[in-house]
């Protein structure tokens, strides 16, 4: 089987780089920076004297919308020709290439809504996940399998685990920023003045949405949301650390990925916790959302090793 390609270390550091400017740009509030699509008030280049109407605010977003619209569409240039290129070097199969081309055209999808559907939280949501896939493909295609013993063999269960765990940690990130319930839970460490009462009466609700896709939940159902996080949250560091000490305990390959996965999760829990302790601050929020997506590349590449690349390779002539 041919070895994985540089290229798909690039698109890794691509795709990390498109995902945190994509945060950026929604942090910055600027992801209706421009109100139209694919132009920016119908410019491909939002020039000084072309938005002379706009205040500087407003001509400073549309510029960091652009920017992000540019580098998206250079990945999405890109993927399309390296998978192109690993097929006809035979390191991956058609299939893949079509599953990876299908992700970019819906992802260029999802960005237009994202924009005529004005930030609808279900398509923010789907937007950021359709990034998280594209980094998490490109990490899959860049390991190769490991040999391992039958007992090594059985950590697949909870490397699986660990990876629906964290899928679904990502799921809820994304629906706690995308409806603004960062702050819904009075401090980093409990959801008072909410009591258990108010958290079972949120959730009779949570599931019938408002009209208006940025009003759609009340102020005591945000904060179940952020609830639910918190507790994913400690459910994740448990799978963890846990499937970190069976691969120590089975002498496996993958011992040091793991420990790099528990080290990114120790950092994201800190960054989280900050996060609400000092109200959100933007560099830190920004930091948060880098660190999430960082903790798939060892989770991802643990996975991957037992049977991740031996699913997407043909084998060499």
């Amino acid at each position: 089987m041919n070895k994985p390609s540089f290229s798909w270390t690039i698109m890794i550091f691509w795709t990390l780089c498109v995902i945190t400017l994509g945060a950026y740009t929604r942090l910055s509030d600027a992801g209706l920076g421009c109100p139209d699509w694919p132009t920016c008030y119908g410019q491909w280049f939002l020039e000084a004297n072309a938005a002379s109407d706009l205040s500087h605010s407003d001509w400073i977003k549309g510029w960091i919308e652009m920017i992000h619209r540019y580098l998206a569409g250079s990945l999405g240039l890109f993927v399309f020709f390296i998978t192109y290129q690993a097929w006809v070097r035979q390191e991956i199969q058609f299939k893949t290439v079509m599953i990876f081309w299908g992700l970019i055209i819906f992802q260029a999808l999802l960005g237009m809504w994202t924009v005529t559907l004005k930030l609808n939280p279900i398509i923010v949501s789907a937007h950021l996940l359709g990034g998280l896939l594209l980094l998490i493909g490109a990490v899959i295609c860049n390991t190769t399998p490991e040999s391992r013993t039958s007992a090594q063999q059985k950590n697949l269960i909870l490397i699986r685990w660990v990876c629906v765990i964290y899928t679904l940690q990502i799921l809820l990130g994304a629906w706690v920023s995308t409806n603004y319930a960062g702050l819904s839970c009075a401090n980093p460490w409990t959801c008072q003045p909410m009591h258990w009462s108010g958290l079972l009466d949120a959730s009779k609700n949570l599931f019938t949405p408002d009209s208006n896709p940025l009003l759609i939940y009340s102020t005591t159902q945000k904060a179940l949301i952020q609830f639910i996080h918190r507790i994913n949250a400690i459910i994740l560091g448990y799978a963890l650390f846990y499937t970190r000490h069976c691969f120590w305990k089975t002498n496996d390959p993958l011992r040091a990925t793991l420990d790099a996965a528990c080290l990114l999760y120790i950092v994201q829990l800190m960054i989280g916790i900050l996060l609400v302790a000092l109200y959100l601050p933007f560099t830190i929020a920004l930091m948060h959302n880098i660190f999430a997506a960082l903790l798939a590349i060892p989770i991802m590449s643990a996975i991957a090793s037992f049977y991740g690349s031996s699913k997407i390779s043909i084998q060499s002539k």
